[in-house]
Order: structure tokens, then sequence, then C-alpha cells
């Protein structure tokens, strides 16, 4: 499915220039005449888009349509007149990716398959390296789309199952076991949730073990999680939990 952000925003754009504007939100406006530029005095390494969904997704891919994919009767072909890019990385709620192997002379989608599922609210793309243009420095993206799942359907009622931690955001500190894995578990009993969690202790084994038991048909109840108030959700096969900047994302296994 197209997962489709609520807002682009970006590090710069360009000035508008002819008649045409550089704004991020070209990035996303299904018109491949038109292009997001940055705006930096350099040729646009470091510079990064950011996507906003509103709520969280999954993203298992992305398209990118590089450089200014357009002809213009005035100045030529726009595309190796400006800067393209070569390799982004992709910054989300739950981790990062690099893709290396964007091609350069391709005016339409390419399309990457990422390593895993990220469970995000946002993606930062990140400009790592650029083919150069012939006439100007600026670096142009045309349209950037995502696929992956809206997460939109409420979850069901029936969860005799066991899920796992897929994901989440500011939790690599919290909750971790001994030796770096995600310590989290949930185990579903009619309509209990268990979740039995293991993060890092002073004492001498390493570990201290938490539960803590919901009721996963009270959709958004605020529960006690380490003390703090945790409100959750269900969508689909996917159960959220929330506090202010921490968020643990669980997949029905």
């Amino acid at each position: 499915d197209s997962v489709i952000p609520t807002k682009a925003s970006a590090s710069s754009c360009a000035n508008d220039y002819e008649g045409y504007s550089f704004r991020a939100a070209n990035a996303i406006d299904g018109d491949t005449a038109t292009a997001w530029s940055e705006g930096a005095y350099s040729n646009g390494i470091g510079e990064e888009l950011y996507f906003n969904f509103g709520e969280t997704k999954r993203i298992d891919s992305i398209k990118i349509i590089n450089g200014f994919a357009k002809e213009d009767p005035r100045f030529g072909d726009l595309y190796y007149l400006n800067g393209r890019v070569k390799s982004v990385e992709l910054i989300f709620d739950d981790g990062r990716e690099t893709i290396f192997d964007i091609k350069d002379g391709k005016k339409r989608f390419q399309k990457f398959k990422l390593s895993r599922k990220y469970y995000t609210t946002s993606v930062t793309l990140r400009i790592k390296d650029i083919y150069e243009g012939s006439k100007w420095k600026d670096t142009c993206i045309s349209e950037v789309a995502f696929a992956g799942d809206n997460l939109n359907a409420a979850g069901s009622s029936d969860l005799d199952d066991k899920w796992k931690l897929v994901g989440g955001s500011n939790i690599s500190d919290d909750i971790r076991t001994a030796d770096g894995k995600p310590g989290i578990i949930i185990n579903i009993d009619g309509n209990r949730a268990e979740i039995c969690i293991e993060r890092p202790s002073s004492d001498r084994d390493g570990v201290r073990e938490m539960k803590l038991t919901v009721d996963v048909n009270r959709i958004d109840k605020s529960i006690k999680l380490f003390g703090d108030d945790f409100t959750y959700s269900i969508k689909k096969d996917i159960l959220e939990l929330r506090h202010g900047y921490r968020t643990l994302l669980f997949e029905r296994m």
C-alpha cells in the first residue's frame, strides 16, 4: 500500500527562479515536472528532507525520482544541469538505513526495498553523496514515495497470540537485556496481555524484570510502565505503547 506523508519540509530550499519554486512539498506532490532543490551554499551533501505521517506507519520500501526530471525549452535538460543524489541515509523513529545505489540517468522512479520493516511517524532523508550538475550546484529530487501499511484498521479483540518488539523510539537506553537485545515479550491470554520486560540493572545478574498486565480491549487506556503513564492502542497487528517521546511497537507473531 502507498503510505502518503501529510507534510514535507527541508533543511533548506533554493530560491524561486524563472518561474520555478523548489519547496519541499514538491517532492510529494505527484508531479514529476516539479522538484525540491536544496538551498545550501555547498553541493547539498548533508541537506535533509523531512516527511511526517501524522501517526505511526509501517514503511517497507521507498521510491525516488532523482534529480529535476524535466526538459525546459529555455535551459535544456534540467536533470543534468542540476545535481542529483547518489546515496541517501534514511532515518526512522526506530533506526536508520543507507541507500547507496541510486543510479544516474534514470528519470523515473527507482524502488528500494528496505532491509526490514520500520514503524515510524516520520522519515528523514539525508543526502550522503551526489552527482554534480553541469551548470548549477543545487541538488534536486523530483519525487519521493513510500510503501508499507497505513495501520488504520482497529485491532481484533480475539488476541490469543504472542507479540514481539519490532520498533520504537528513544528506548535504547531504557529497555535492553544484558546482551543488548530487546527484552520485551507480550503473552496474550484471552483479553489480558502480560508484558514481561527486562532492562539493565546494577545488580550482579545484569537485568531486572518487570511485568505489566493490561486489558487489550481497553483502547487508549492509561497504564503504568516504569512508573510513567503510558497509553496503548491496537491497529491491525500492531500494539503501540506511548509516553511522550518514548514509543514501543509490537507485532503479532
